[in-house]
Formats: structure tokens, C-alpha cells, sequence
């Protein structure tokens, strides 16, 4: 079955809120965990520096009540890593008539500030 494969996520929410020098800082304020499974599907061949690469896009199957929305930022529990949602859960989703209903959303994996 697939849900032997979720593991859980959290959908992060920030806010921006102002810091004391006059700017604005960009917060996790609140948080809605849920289960999904993380799935690499190989995407575009190119080749760069005169080597070919195959680009790796990471998706995420979900329950289709899952409230994703484009641009949010989901975070694996179980590594810490956030990605970035690239397309909308309603786009992807089995057939009403499959049994068994879930949703497919792009993700990019968002690299840690250095």
C-alpha cells in the first residue's frame, strides 16, 4: 500500500513581522504536520561543463485535502530539509473512481543558507 511509504511532513506558514533595526523579518509562525511520501522522478537532460546531467525533481504524494498551495514550504521531519511546492495539489490528483485518492505535487529541495 502506498501510505507504508508516508512519513511525516509539516507545512510551515510564516509571517513577516518587523525586527529593531526598521526591516522586516520573515518568521515560522504556525505549523500543520501531515503525512506524505517524498519520490524522485527524473526530469530534463542536459549537459553542462561538456557533461551530461539527468535534473532529478523531487514530487510529493499526498492526500488531496492536503492544503498545499504554490510556493509553500514544506519540511521533512525525519532529515530536516524544506522544499518549496512548484505546482498545485488540484492539477495532479487519481480519479475519483481509483479508490484510492491522493494528490501529486512538485517540490524543489531548498538549499541551507551558508
Amino acid at each position: 500500500m502506498l501510505t507504508d511509504y508516508f512519513e511525516p511532513f509539516t507545512l510551515l506558514k510564516s509571517a513577516s513581522c518587523p525586527d529593531p533595526y526598521g526591516g522586516q523579518l520573515q518568521q515560522d509562525v504556525t505549523e500543520h504536520p501531515f503525512h506524505a511520501a517524498l519520490a524522485d522522478a527524473l526530469g530534463e537532460e542536459g549537459e553542462r561543463g561538456g557533461k551530461p546531467f539527468i535534473r532529478v525533481t523531487p514530487y510529493l504524494l499526498c492526500a488531496p485535502e492536503t492544503p498545499l498551495k504554490l510556493d509553500d514550504i514544506v519540511r521533512r521531519e525525519k532529515d530536516g530539509t524544506h522544499y518549496r511546492v512548484c505546482s498545485r495539489p488540484e492539477d495532479r490528483r487519481t480519479p475519483l473512481g481509483a479508490g484510492f485518492p491522493y494528490a501529486e505535487v512538485r517540490l524543489e529541495r531548498m538549499e541551507a543558507d551558508a
